[in-house]
C-alpha cells in the first residue's frame, strides 16, 4: 500500500510538472542569437502573425476583457544603444498608431518607463488606445543583444493595465541572450525620471569618450603611415594603407555600435593614407649611397667651381 501511495505521488507531480511546462511558452531563436521564457498565462497563439513577428503568445481574456493579451518577439534587425526616445520619436511613434486603429479612436501620447534587465536599464514605451468599444493598452520593451536587438510587444485591455505590466516585466527577465552594452549604467537612481536624465547623461559622456577614441586611432594611423613614408621604398605606406582600408570596412561588418565607430575611423584613415601613398609615389627623394652612408664629398675643383687655365695647368704640374 505505501508502494503505491508514493507511485500515485510521484505520478501527480510529474504531471504537475509536465502541466507548468506546457503553460510557460519557450522561444528559441533559430540563430542561437536568444531564447524567450514568457510567463504562464501565455501559450503559443494560433493567431496569424503580424509582419516581422517571429513568435506570437496568448493569455486568455478574463470576464469582462474585450480582448485576450497578446505578446510578440520580434527581431529589430540590429543593434540598439541606450538612447532615451526624445518627443518627436514618441509623436511619430503615436502617428503610426493611429494609423493602426479605427477611426475615431484616440490615442494617447506615449510614456516612457525604465525596466531591469541583466542588471541594464531598458526603455519601455507605453500608450493607450480608447474607442467606443473600450480601451487597450500596447507596451513596446527594447533588449539590446548583441548580434540583434530585440522587440517585446504586448497588447492587452485597457482595465488590465497593471496585470500586463507585470507580465511584461517577466518576459523581459525571461530574455536570455548575450549583451552589446557594457557595465556603464548598472547602477543609478530608483526614481524612474532621475534615472532616465541619468542614463541621457551616461549615455553622452560615453559617447564623448567613444568620439576621442575615434579620433585617437584615426589621427595616430595617419601619422604612422606619413613617419613611414619618410624611410620607407616607395609603394610601402599605399600597400599599408590598402590593408588599413580592408580593415576598417570588415569591421563596418559587425553590428555592434563601438565597432561600427572603431571601423568609420580606420577607413577613413585608410582612405587617407592611399592618397598620401599616391603623392609619396611621385615624390621626389634624396639619393643615397648603395650602403647607406652618405655620399662622399665633392673635389675642390667641384666645390670652388670651373678654375683658369693656368690655375688647371699647375694643378696637373
Amino acid at each position: 500500500m505505501g508502494h503505491m501511495h508514493r507511485c500515485i505521488t510521484s505520478i501527480a507531480v510529474l504531471c504537475l510538472a509536465a502541466a507548468c511546462l506546457q503553460a510557460q511558452g519557450v522561444f528559441d531563436d533559430p540563430g542561437g542569437n536568444y531564447t524567450v521564457v514568457v510567463p504562464a498565462p501565455f501559450v503559443k497563439s494560433a493567431k496569424p502573425r503580424p509582419q516581422g513577428c517571429v513568435a506570437l503568445f496568448e493569455a486568455p481574456a478574463r470576464p469582462g476583457e474585450i480582448i485576450p493579451m497578446l505578446l510578440s518577439v520580434q527581431p529589430m534587425h540590429g543593434v540598439i544603444g541606450r538612447e532615451i526616445p526624445a518627443d518627436a520619436d514618441l509623436r511619430s511613434l503615436m502617428d503610426g498608431m493611429r494609423s493602426q486603429v479605427p477611426p475615431g479612436a484616440k490615442v494617447d501620447l506615449p510614456q516612457v518607463s525604465m525596466h531591469r534587465w541583466n542588471g541594464f536599464d531598458i526603455v519601455v514605451v507605453e500608450t493607450r488606445a480608447s474607442g467606443p468599444s473600450g480601451s487597450v493598452v500596447v507596451f513596446l520593451a527594447h533588449i539590446p543583444l548583441r548580434k540583434e536587438a530585440l522587440q517585446l510587444s504586448l497588447l492587452a485591455p485597457g482595465g488590465a493595465r497593471d496585470r500586463a505590466a507585470m507580465y511584461l516585466d517577466q518576459a523581459i527577465k525571461g530574455v536570455r541572450g548575450e549583451t552589446n552594452w557594457t557595465a556603464v549604467t548598472a547602477n543609478g537612481p530608483a526614481d524612474p525620471l532621475a534615472r532616465k536624465q541619468y542614463l541621457a547623461l551616461s549615455e553622452k559622456q560615453y559617447l564623448i569618450v567613444l568620439l576621442a577614441v575615434m579620433v585617437v586611432v584615426f589621427l595616430g594611423i595617419m601619422v604612422g603611415l606619413w613617419l613611414l613614408s619618410r624611410v620607407s621604398p616607395k609603394g610601402v605606406v599605399l600597400a599599408l594603407a590598402v590593408v588599413t582600408w580592408l580593415v576598417g570596412r570588415w569591421l563596418g561588418q559587425h553590428n555592434v555600435r563601438e565597432l561600427q565607430g572603431l571601423s568609420g575611423a580606420v577607413t577613413m584613415a585608410g582612405f587617407g593614407g592611399i592618397l598620401l601613398g599616391i603623392a609619396d609615389l611621385f615624390r621626389k627623394r634624396e639619393p643615397k649611397a648603395p650602403d647607406g652612408t652618405a655620399p662622399p664629398p665633392l673635389p675642390p675643383q667641384a666645390q670652388h667651381g670651373p678654375t683658369s687655365p693656368r690655375e688647371a695647368e699647375n694643378d696637373r704640374q
